[in-house]
């Protein structure tokens, strides 16, 4: 009983993306916390049926927290209120009441470079520049011959190069 508990998740949250809820952890006591089972269930608020559900492993030592993210898949999810429910090692941690509503993003992210172009031969440094958009929030891998690249570097070496760009918003739509 000396380990606590904050849940975190969207709401409204979109039905068919995963829902990546996260638990604040903090350990009160004086023991640790070794290899516990960190559950989540999604439930509709009305019948209380499971319609989701996922699990962590989590160790925490005396005196320290943590922010454990946990990822429900919500593809077979209906909509409506739903009830999800954090529990550490049968102990239930938190509740939140969410709302699943239907997934309505269904345009990928748009990509745009400036700075350089598609085939360009360039006898000087150039300065690619990525800007992404969306609607929602979204992920990018920006690679430059292969190798981690920010938006903004400065690219000097000499030859062919090949800026390979992704984006991935929360409902799952790449570009």
């Amino acid at each position: 009983d000396t380990v606590r508990g904050i849940l975190v998740a969207a709401n409204p949250f979109p039905v068919g993306p995963p829902l990546t809820a996260s638990v604040q952890l903090t350990n009160d006591g004086a023991l640790a916390l070794t290899n516990a089972s960190l559950e989540l269930s999604l439930l509709n608020a009305t019948s209380l049926a499971v319609e989701s559900f996922a699990t962590a492993t989590v160790s925490l030592a005396p005196g320290a927290s943590s922010s454990v993210p946990v990822t429900l898949a919500t593809s077979s999810v209906p909509e409506g209120q739903k009830l999800l429910v954090a529990r550490l090692a049968g102990k239930t941690l938190d509740k939140r009441l969410l709302l699943a509503i239907r997934n309505t993003d269904v345009d990928p992210p748009v990509i745009l470079v400036s700075g350089v172009a598609e085939g360009e031969f360039a006898n000087h440094d150039v300065t690619p520049v990525v800007t992404v958009q969306d609607q929602s929030a979204f992920t990018t891998n920006f690679l430059l011959d292969g190798f981690p690249f920010t938006s903004g570097d400065v690219v000097s070496a000499e030859g062919p190069h090949t800026l390979s760009l992704s984006a991935t918003d929360v409902s799952n739509n790449s570009s």
